[in-house]
Parts: C-alpha cells; structure tokens; sequence
C-alpha cells in the first residue's frame, strides 16, 4: 500500500511538472509582445504626409525635408510621399487625414491652433482637434509682420484706430486677429494662395500687411529685394531679423504671444493605434536629431523645435484651448 502511495504520488508530481513544462513552453513559443509585432509588420507600404497647403511653401517643405530623413529609423525601409492638398483654408487637407483609416499610413501637417479655429467655423466636421493622434512638432516660429516699403503704414502706431487690410494665408489668421486687437486698427481679410503670393501682394501696394511664419516670411524678404520692410515679431525674437523688435518691445503687451506663435506638428488621425505611434514617435525624434537633418533645416533657413511627447500633448491642449477663446 505505501509502494502503491509513493508511486501514485511521484506520478501525480511528474505529470504535474510535465503539464507545467509543456504549459510553459507553449506560451514562449507562441506569445509575441505587441508592440513586437507591430515593428516587424509596420510598415507594408508607403507613408503619406498630407500638405494642406500649396506644393513651395514652409509647410510643404518642411514636410519633404521631414520626409527625406524619418524612413530610415522606421523598423522597415518605406518611402515616405508628400502629398499637396491645398483649399479652403486647410480644411480639404485636413479631413482628408481625419477621415483615412487610423493605420499610419495617412498624416499631415497641421497647426493645432488654427485646427481649433477650423473647428469653431464647423470645418472639422465634429472632429477635436485635442483629439488627434499628435506625433511631434517640427517647428515652433514667430511671427513676423511686414509692410510695403512705400505703403502708407510705417509702423504699428500708425495703424492705430485705421481700417488696415491683411494678407491671409490660412494659418495666419490667430496671429492677425491678435495683432489687429492689440493695435487696435480694423483689419479686413483678404486671401491668397500661400506666402509668396501674398508678400507679393504686399509688396505691390495692394494690402497693407502680411505676417506668417519668420523663416519663411524672412525668404520673401530677401527676394522681394526690399519691397517689404519688416516692423514687429509676434511671439518671440528671430535671429534672422535681430533689429526686428516684438510687439511687447514696441509696447503692445496686450498681443497675444502665444497666438502669434506658428506651430508646424506631424499628426495622424484619431484611435491610431498605440504601438503604430510609438514607432511614429520614435522615428521622428531620431530624424528630428539627426546632424544632416538639423543641417539641412538650418541651410533652408528652419530653426527645428522637437519636444517631448507630454511637451507636445500640453503644447496642443494649450493652443486649442487659445483658438476656442476666439469663439467666446
């Protein structure tokens, strides 16, 4: 009976350790981390950056200069296609992303403060700008404002209690509200087709003035061959124009600093899945500290901003909380 006791114990115990054993093993050979996975499988295919904006612009090349450097710290070599869909202030672009399956394959450049704006006038279609899948910031500028060397405003003060008329490009609007606001001039909006067609118009004597994004402003300056003088930065200091003073400095401390600040991000569309924005992430932030990279940005006259991901969740949180002000 003991023999028979022992015996029957020893194999309860073996078929235990067996089972255990072979438990064990199955569950090695079979379960992949996800996020594992999602490195060997992501990407299949091309990756799209949607421009909302016309192809020679800062966005677009931003976006190509962007483009030309993030597919090689992807877990799979894949081309990344830049792609201009201009019109209706961003907004065609824009859901163009919105709508596009959540896998990765669709982003776009875009400025949450003005999203938040596209959201106010109902061009976002319900979508939060807070919403999206934000993967990081590629720039962060201020904005310069210009006037024609012979138009009839020399300075900010000058506008003062006047009807002045503005160039808008789309992703100037915040900026041009705050600055309108703090001068207290009445400004009238009139679009064009992107920067250069607007400094243009400047330069011409057709509209008083232009502001956008410094470096790029700061281009049409130097082509223009000094038919735009440059009179206020909004937003912060440029190296590109050191004489320039900000609207604080020249004494307007009610313009909004913020609102006159161009962010230029890379994001996707809602519900995109985690370990798919990880590898995003994480492949921008290489291409964005990449020397060539960096090089290349300051050649073209780009000053490149990367921050962290909770920089850039409270950066977006922040700015479409000041584009809803607008509406209020």
């Amino acid at each position: 009976m003991r023999k028979t006791m022992i015996s029957l114990g020893l194999v309860l115990i073996l078929t235990a350790l067996l089972l255990g054993g072979c438990g064990g093993t199955q569950t090695t050979d079979t379960s992949t981390p996800e996020a594992s996975q999602a490195e060997v499988n992501w990407p299949e295919k091309d990756i799209t950056f949607i421009v909302p904006y016309n192809a020679g612009g800062g966005y677009d090349l931003k976006a190509r200069l962007l483009a030309e450097y993030m597919p090689k710290y992807l877990p799979k070599q894949v081309n990344i296609v830049v792609k201009n869909v201009p019109g209706a202030d961003a907004k065609i672009g824009t859901l163009e992303m919105l709508k596009s399956t959540p896998d990765g394959y669709t982003l776009a450049l875009a400025d949450p403060l003005h999203l938040a704006l596209l959201e106010l006038a109902g061009g976002l279609e319900g979508h939060d700008p807070a919403s999206l899948a934000w993967i990081g910031q590629i720039t962060n500028s201020p904005s310069l404002v210009v006037i024609s060397a012979n138009g009839k405003y020399k300075t900010l003060d000058e506008m003062k209690g006047q009807k002045v008329s503005f160039a808008t490009s789309g992703d100037n609007i915040p900026a041009i509200n705050c600055l309108a606001k703090g001068v207290e001039c009445v400004p009238t909006l009139i679009a064009y087709n992107g920067y250069p067609e607007a400094c243009m118009a400047v330069a011409r004597g057709d509209v008083d003035v232009f502001m956008g994004t410094a470096e790029s402003v700061f281009k049409n300056i130097t082509s223009l061959e000094g038919k735009l003088l440059p009179v206020a930065l909004i937003g912060g200091q440029s190296s590109l124009v050191p004489d320039v003073k900000t609207t604080e400095e020249l004494g307007f401390s009610s313009v909004d600093g913020m609102s006159g600040r161009l962010r230029v991000m890379l994001a996707g569309p809602p519900d995109l899945d985690a370990n798919v924005t990880k590898i995003l992430v994480d492949a921008m932030d290489k291409a964005m500290h990449d020397p060539e990279f960096v090089a290349q940005a300051e050649k073209t006259g780009y000053v490149v901003e990367p921050i962290s991901q909770e920089e850039v969740k409270k950066a977006v949180q922040e700015s479409v909380d000041a584009g809803r002000q607008y509406g209020k």
